[in-house]
């Protein structure tokens, strides 16, 4: 018989297992789908253990017959990913059960995703991975293409194709590690939160995370120095002296800087909104400006949060000096 806390990590081993065997059958439709399941599910069902389990160590039989025999089920660079994936879901369980902050816990659940990614890739660089995709859906555009199209008109279609394409593969060619960096923390968030709704699910009770209000969350200060660095290096002409790639790691300086302040910005908007309007005003603001406004939401929010940063537009540091803290 099994007991509630071990139930847990004996149905994550076995899913595992299950999604390995499916991706390990080759190019078939359960493959593809098992293929786009696992990056969440598994991780999610480990995180989930994890939070179920005093300690992290007691899933560690399962965790290790769902590595073997998934690995070897998945083969080849599958075989690395399922081992990261289940690393991040037990690392994000255990850490959540203790108590550490959100974004450390989703930052280390990152971490422990970025070796299996580059082993999945086989010695392929990023921009290259990326490269090969985008001629995957040009080959794919150019075999929709109506066939009584002349030579000419096929042409200028692949034409405008790739100039449609162009920016997108120039900017991910050079910003690929702070992209890389913002889709492996989002995916984090994503299977730990599925995760800690499957506990809850199965009758544990996750601690809460210590959330602090959206409203008045801001960005650490040292990403107005990584700005100011990143927009010295991406605007002096290294280019010219052979210094491109420190020339793109102060853009990928810059983006991850801009992020945060961004989201520094909409929790100041957040905040106004929240003093000004009721709360079914409020709801009605964000819902339009999240269909029709995001960009300038978030583009702003770049230039509020900044503000932010030096005038401290919601008083937060004077309320809590009054505080006595």
């Amino acid at each position: 018989m099994t007991s509630d806390r071990t139930r847990l990590p004996l149905v994550a081993a076995a899913c595992t297992v299950a999604l390995a065997w499916l991706v390990g059958r080759g190019e078939t439709g359960e493959s593809v789908a098992a293929s786009l399941a696992m990056p969440l599910v598994v991780p999610a069902l480990w995180t989930a253990a994890g939070l179920a389990l005093a300690q992290w160590r007691q899933a560690l039989p399962a965790a290790a017959v769902a590595a073997v025999g998934g690995s070897w089920l998945a083969t080849g660079t599958h075989a690395a990913l399922v081992v990261g994936l289940q690393a991040a879901g037990l690392a994000g369980g255990s850490m959540w059960r203790r108590g550490w902050r959100p974004l450390t816990v989703a930052g280390l659940c990152a971490l422990c995703l970025v070796p299996g990614v580059f082993i999945g890739l086989a010695g392929t660089t990023v921009p290259a991975a990326f490269e090969a995709v985008v001629d995957d859906l040009r080959e794919q555009y150019a075999d929709g293409l109506p066939a009584d199209m002349s030579v000419a008109e096929r042409t200028a279609a692949l034409s405008a194709f790739d100039d449609a394409l162009a920016g997108t593969v120039a900017m991910q060619r050079r910003l690929w590690p702070s992209l890389l960096a913002l889709g492996l923390l989002l995916q984090a968030a994503v299977f730990l939160a599925v995760g800690g709704v499957v506990a809850r699910v199965s009758g544990h009770r996750p601690p809460a995370m210590p959330w602090r209000s959206f409203v008045t969350w801001r960005a650490p200060f040292w990403c107005v120095w990584c700005l100011i660095v990143g927009l010295i290096l991406g605007l002096t002409p290294l280019g010219g002296i052979g210094l491109s790639a420190l020339a793109d790691a102060g853009w990928n300086l810059v983006l991850a800087a801009a992020i945060l302040l961004a989201g520094q910005g909409v929790a100041v908007q957040a905040w106004l909104v929240q003093r000004l309007l009721p709360p079914a005003g409020q709801a009605l603001l964000w819902v339009l400006g999240a269909l029709f406004l995001a960009p300038v939401v978030v583009g702003s929010g770049a230039l509020i949060g900044l503000a932010d940063q030096w005038w401290d537009l919601r008083r937060l540091r004077r309320s809590t000096a009054g505080n006595g803290t």
